[in-house]
């Protein structure tokens, strides 16, 4: 027997008394939105579930289907327009839309310092640092110098940061 075969009814017999605790709710929504099969348009129904533990996390796949990301950041919830800003999967086109999207002020400064900084970051070519790596060129300190540099680079980045205040 072929799915498309299935009866749509037999599902229902499973779920219809069906009523699970907020926490595995969360849980199967947070699941489905790792879920690489899932399609763009279950994604992007996943942003008005309005489960707080469900946020969408999701939004820092490397994988996600087209049109995801262009929905988040336009989307309504300054929640979800706030996880698409932190993916650090933006392109400036989807910035823009972003930034047109949002209207608080106090939101609206910090994702615009969050662009800039993203930006920077992109700009600044290979890094050497201690999070995660950026991109496939970025590598670890390999010499005592390199890490003897750290402090003093990051310093240099506050004091650029802190001017711009």
């Amino acid at each position: 027997m072929l799915e498309t075969d299935a009866d749509p009814d037999a599902w229902a017999v499973l779920s219809d008394d069906l009523h699970p605790c907020e926490q595995v709710a969360a849980a199967w929504l947070l699941g489905l939105g790792f879920n690489r099969a899932a399609p763009a348009e279950v994604l992007v129904s996943l942003f008005d579930t309005g489960r707080t533990a469900s946020s969408p996390q999701f939004l820092h796949r490397a994988d996600l289907p087209t049109g995801v990301l262009d929905a988040a950041v336009v989307h309504p919830s300054k929640n979800v327009r706030g996880r698409a800003a932190e993916s650090g999967r933006l392109s400036a086109e989807q910035w823009s839309r972003l930034l047109a999207a949002t209207t608080e002020p106090h939101f609206r400064y910090a994702l615009a310092e969050l662009a800039a900084d993203q930006a920077g970051y992109r700009g600044a070519g290979a890094r050497i640092g201690v999070e995660r790596p950026p991109d496939s060129e970025s590598r670890p300190p390999a010499s005592p110098a390199e890490i003897a540099a750290i402090p003093t680079a990051v310093m240099h980045r506050l004091i650029a940061l802190t001017a711009l205040d």
